[in-house]
């Protein structure tokens, strides 16, 4: 998976290939974002402590989600996680 320091610019200039391409935030550790056909979407992954599972909780669409909006978003959940919640059991 391709690792880059994201920026609103950055993955404005991210165009789509044959297939959804993954990138990583160099800034946020978890932090991912799809590139597809029609969409560039924010995730965020973590492995939960206590359930040893990974969670992958989808954040929102760039540009409709700024990348400031994603990283606060990220620290959040990993917040949550880390404190032994599931957000994705809300």
């Amino acid at each position: 998976m391709p690792q880059i320091k994201f920026t609103d610019q950055a993955i404005a200039r991210l165009k789509p290939a044959g297939t959804t391409v993954w990138y990583s935030d160099q800034m946020k550790e978890g932090l991912r974002l799809a590139v597809g056909q029609k969409s560039k979407t924010f995730y965020f992954s973590k492995r939960h402590p206590q359930a040893g599972k990974v969670l992958t909780i989808k954040i929102g669409r760039h540009p409709a989600l700024s990348v400031s909006a994603a990283r606060r978003r990220a620290e959040k959940l990993f917040s949550d996680i880390e404190q032994g919640n599931d957000p994705t059991a809300e």
